[in-house]
């Protein structure tokens, strides 16, 4: 028997879920938590959830963007990328990670679940540092 993905089965669920409410969501819950059970995949609803939860943004247009600075961003900086990123991937919304990393010196990094933008000084170090020993 073929081994089905935890993406595969968040789809499943997705799909078995979608449009319903009350009782009859209450009844497709019910089932998704006897299924995961029986098929010994409890464990794996943490990894289960997070697909879900990509599912869903990318079905609502929704981008979610780990942004990293050298200090908290701010509502103008974030404003700005927002509008680049919204027309960039074509979504709806941007929702920011924000962390606050002093190593990288300067600049931002900004990573999404496909891709990474370095624009941080100590990534422009790091490229020249391997462009120059090439």
């Amino acid at each position: 028997m073929a081994k089905i993905s935890n993406k595969e089965i968040a789809l499943a669920i997705y799909s078995a879920l979608r449009g319903k409410k009350g009782t009859e969501l209450k009844s497709a819950l019910e089932s998704v938590i006897h299924f995961l059970s029986r098929r010994r995949l409890l464990s794996q609803t943490g990894q289960i959830l997070s697909h879900l939860q990509k599912i869903e943004d990318k079905e609502s247009g929704i981008l979610r963007i780990k942004l990293e600075s050298t200090h908290s961003a701010g509502t103008n900086l974030k404003r700005q990328l927002k509008k680049i990123l919204e027309k960039r991937y074509r979504v709806k919304e941007v929702i920011f990670d924000e962390k606050v990393k002093p190593e990288l010196l300067g600049g931002v990094r900004l990573e999404t679940e496909d891709e990474v933008i370095d624009l941080s000084l100590k990534g422009k170090i790091n490229r020249l540092k391997e462009h120059l020993t090439a």
